[in-house]
């Protein structure tokens, strides 16, 4: 009932404060369920077995609880204060998991000690005695109640204390040892169970796309100067090509690579390249001799041509040429006549044709109105044949009948032959009409030709004056072209130096272009690039996607070979900061702000500020705990070997941990969060029953007899922290049912070290240093006296 209330007030108190503003993380309702339930029934049972106990020796309820509550409370109080100071020390982490989950437990952790130390009480007092019921501890005498067990234990091991210290230390040593081998996990999907949809969903994305090309590492930078300039990305281009060598790399992705991959058409050696090829494919060195060459042609033309003096032999050949066309005027009017008379001839011979063509087709006409009647002829004569057929044997009707058919045959054979002589006639008709077309038109041309020619012939007459001037004109043209060969040829030298220093500017690409083809990381986008090639529009288009709007800030992202939550990814997130922070320096962006970011390098820092937290926060922890150690016992030997045991306890569990984990089950490693509660819960918690102990100890123990105090105290109190020990544990164990593997590993830890602390270290370790320290345990708080053995 006690630890129910104070959990449910602990719960509220918490809520209220996280509405005020307190951080709360969610591990904290987990962490209070568990160590208040824990710890607060140990509280609870330590006052009530000293309550039995004071019973038991014949004492009322009242003066039973006012002497077991001096007694217990010292020691529940400190227990509590170790605690309280464990848990409220991670308010100084820096992580904000550890930072937002302590508090809120230490807080819990008070308010469940001022419960037990009031309402338990307050219960036994009302109760009295029939808490125990069915049982009457007043009825059992303490001498007779005393486990056999733990008496001769306690006798065993205060007999040789060094035999058991020896055997624990064998125990523990080689999982200490192996701590150094234990990884810490920081695989967030892997905490989580197979099943959770969100587990099956990245792993479907990861097989189709590869968790590296989900998770990049993004290297983001911001700078004052404009992003888009050739200058930045230079540098852009030299910080991707950096990093893409990296181990564990497998791309890059920039505003210089959209898609991963180098562009080698934007490298100064390519654009080398290029004007070399275009050099090459222009011939730029020939075509300059060629041109010079025509150039002398054109000189010497010149020459030539001022040499003749004037065009005189041009002027006499254009008279002859009018003379000449005079007479071809004349023959043509003759031409022309005799064509007119053949025209008219033709034009008779095509009538007599029509007229013939006619007639044949009227015979034709005939001969087939003719052959028709023959055909009735025959076919009468052939049904006389039918109707008497003995008129068959008839040699006249047989010389009738065979007439008839050869005529009618043969004017058949006539009327086609006829038909063919019509068709050559009609053929012929055509080919005269042709051919007085033809010539009619021969006559037309022939007198156009004639009128032609008279055009010509005035023609040329206005030409050979116009040639008399033209001459004068043509030759100072030709003197201007000699002036100004004179001033070409004093250019060839020049010209000439112009091809040689070309022919340099492409020796000197084509080497560089050999040198740097591999390993060129410069880049350079033409101000005119989309000019040149339209495919520019889309490329802009995706470096876009790495570059802010203002052109002040782009992100890199660094896609890598192997799963993003590895320890080597992690790693692997540190060198390529470091790259990039040396490629910026001394370049045209220095002085840029850089930073990483993504999941590797997310717990990256995690890993680096967890490590640190761990080590503060165990200097914080320690320290507070030696501090109420010392004030319990008014002591500071016996709090060292007592803190000693406990960071031994948690190392030994650490180590167990790695054979379970580790080697037995195949993980990577511990959660990151597993080691730092661990520690919190098993020093804070397992500190608990050496001061149970040891506070039995101080007041069983007088002076000289130290190992019988430990014996006394060891005897009393064994089963009462076994039980305690047990219950603990036993709250954790709930952890063990939790698919979070974080939980499940950080219960398990609790789990073993608590049995740890319970049956080894309380039981035997403890027991036997004390023995072992003897009067020391209590300085410098007891004046130490040491008495002959015979006294």
């Amino acid at each position: 009932m006690t630890i129910g209330i104070s959990f449910l007030i602990s719960r509220g108190v918490v809520a209220w404060l996280a509405d005020l503003g307190l951080n709360v993380s969610s591990f904290t309702e987990t962490f209070l369920i568990a160590v208040l339930f824990g710890a607060g029934t140990d509280y609870c049972l330590l006052i009530i077995s000293r309550f039995r106990e004071e019973i038991s020796q014949g004492k009322d309820k009242v003066e039973a609880l006012k002497c077991s509550i001096p007694s217990t409370g010292e020691a529940i109080i400190s227990s509590a204060g170790t605690v309280i100071i464990g848990f409220s020390m991670m308010f100084f982490a820096n992580f904000g998991l550890y930072k937002t989950t302590g508090p809120s437990v230490a807080i819990g952790v008070a308010i469940t000690l001022l419960a037990v130390m009031t309402l338990t009480p307050s219960i036994v007092s009302v109760l009295g005695e029939r808490i125990f019921w069915p049982a009457h501890p007043s009825r059992v005498h303490e001498i007779k109640k005393q486990s056999t067990f733990w008496h001769k234990l306690s006798i065993l091991v205060t007999g040789k204390p060094g035999r058991f210290i020896v055997v624990c230390l064998i125990v523990f040593i080689p999982f200490i040892v192996s701590v150094k081998y234990l990884d810490r996990s920081f695989d967030q999907l892997n905490e989580l169970p197979a099943s959770a949809d969100c587990v099956k969903g990245f792993k479907v994305m990861s097989e189709h796309f590869g968790q590296g090309d989900i998770l990049p590492v993004k290297v983001v930078i911001k700078s004052d100067k404009d992003i888009w300039d050739n200058r930045s990305l230079q540098v852009v281009e030299q910080i991707s090509d950096n990093l893409s060598k990296i181990d564990n790399v497998a791309k890059v992705r920039s505003a210089t690579r959209p898609d991963g991959n180098k562009r080698n058409e934007l490298t100064v050696s390519y654009f080398l390249n290029s004007v070399s090829k275009e050099m090459d494919n222009s011939q730029k060195s020939d075509d300059t001799k060629n041109s010079l060459g025509k150039l002398e042609e054109l000189g010497k033309m010149a020459d030539d041509m001022s040499g003749k003096g004037d065009f005189g032999k041009l002027v006499d050949a254009t008279g002859q040429t009018i003379q000449g066309i005079s007479h071809v005027n004349d023959g043509l009017e003759s031409l022309g006549e005799g064509t007119n008379g053949a025209v008219n001839g033709l034009t008779g011979i095509s009538g007599g044709l029509v007229k013939l063509t006619s007639g044949v087709d009227n015979t034709v006409q005939g001969i087939e109105k003719v052959n028709a009647a023959l055909g009735n002829a025959a076919k009468s004569l052939e049904g006389m044949a039918k109707d008497k057929p003995e008129i068959i044997q008839d040699i006249n009707y047989q010389t009738a009948l065979g007439t008839v058919k050869g005529v009618s045959d043969n004017m058949g054979k006539i009327s086609v032959g006829l038909k063919d002589i019509k068709k050559g006639m009609s053929a012929s008709s055509a080919g005269i009409s042709s051919a007085k077309d033809g010539l009619s038109k021969v006559s037309e041309g022939l007198n156009k030709s004639s009128s032609a020619l008279n055009q010509v012939q005035v023609a040329l007459e206005q030409i050979k004056d116009g040639q008399k001037l033209a001459q004068d004109e043509i030759t100072n043209a030709m003197n201007s072209l000699k002036d100004a060969f004179s001033s070409l040829s004093n250019s060839k030298v020049d010209l000439n130096k112009l091809t040689q220093g070309l022919d340099k500017i492409k020796l000197y690409a084509d080497e560089y272009y050999a040198a740097h083809k591999d390993s060129d990381s410069t880049f350079f986008i033409p101000a005119n690039a989309e000019e040149i090639d339209p495919a520019f529009k889309d490329l802009k288009n995706a470096m876009n996607q790495y570059i802010s709007e203002d052109s002040k800030g782009m992100v890199i992202d660094v896609v890598l070979s192997i799963p993003p939550y590895k320890i080597e990814a992690l790693d692997t997130s540190k060198v390529i900061k470091r790259v990039a922070e040396e490629t910026l320096k001394k370049s045209y962006l220095d002085g840029s702000e850089m930073h990483v970011g993504g999941i590797s390098a997310t717990f990256d820092h995690v890993r680096d500020i967890t490590a640190d937290d761990f080590v503060k926060l165990m200097l914080f922890v320690l320290i507070g705990i030696f501090v109420v150690l010392c004030l319990l016992l008014r002591s500071v030997i016996a709090p060292i070997y007592l803190l000693l045991t406990i960071v031994i306890s948690y190392a030994t569990t650490m180590g167990v941990s790695y054979v379970v984990f580790q080697l037995i089950m195949g993980y990577e490693g511990l959660s990151w969060s597993t080691t730092f509660f661990a520690f919190c819960l098993l020093v804070a918690l397992g500190v608990d029953y050496n001061i149970f102990l040891i506070s039995r100890v101080k007041e069983e123990y007088k002076p000289g007899d130290v190992t019988g105090g430990v014996a006394r105290a060891l005897a009393s109190t064994g089963g009462i922290i076994t039980s305690c020990g047990i219950i603990m544990a036993g709250t954790f164990g709930a952890l063990l049912a939790s698919p979070i593997k974080p939980l499940f590993e950080i219960g398990f830890a609790a789990v073993i070290g608590l049995l740890m602390d319970t049956f080894i270290v309380r039981t035997l370790f403890v027991p036997a240093i004390a023995v072992k320290v003897g009067e020391l345990n209590w300085w410098p708080g007891r004046k130490v006296k040491i008495l002959p053995r015979d006294e």
